[in-house]
């Protein structure tokens, strides 16, 4: 196979389980895990806003899981929106003092915003 033919197999796959999380999620709206994934999939497919709106739904149902609040801290980052990503960087640094990582994500998230 070429590499354009491996990718387009990775999309359909990656729609493939989309779809499969969407469906769960009609028999279980309230599972942030699952919100966090279906966002992990809507990333890997390119659609950033749904994949925001996806962690945003896991964190109102379960604001101390870390995954979905640090996927949606570097995913704002990469949109360009430090001002969003610095509450949840904050907290992850609140949470992780030792995690150099989320504290040099921090830094920079400030030195970007001028403070």
């Amino acid at each position: 196979k070429t590499a354009y033919e491996i990718r387009l197999s990775l999309v359909g796959s990656e729609m493939c389980i989309r779809d499969r999380y969407e469906r769960a999620l009609q028999l279980r709206p309230d599972d942030a895990g699952m919100h966090n994934n279906l966002a992990n999939v809507l990333t890997e497919l390119g659609d950033l806003p749904g994949a925001v709106s996806r962690y945003e739904k896991a964190l109102a149902l379960a604001p101390d899981f870390v995954d979905p609040r640090r996927n949606l801290a570097l995913l704002l980052l990469h949109l360009g929106r430090p001002n969003a990503a610095e509450p949840h960087l904050e907290f992850l640094v609140r949470r992780f003092p030792s995690d150099p990582a989320i504290a040099q994500a921090l830094q920079e998230t400030r030195a970007a915003l001028g403070r």
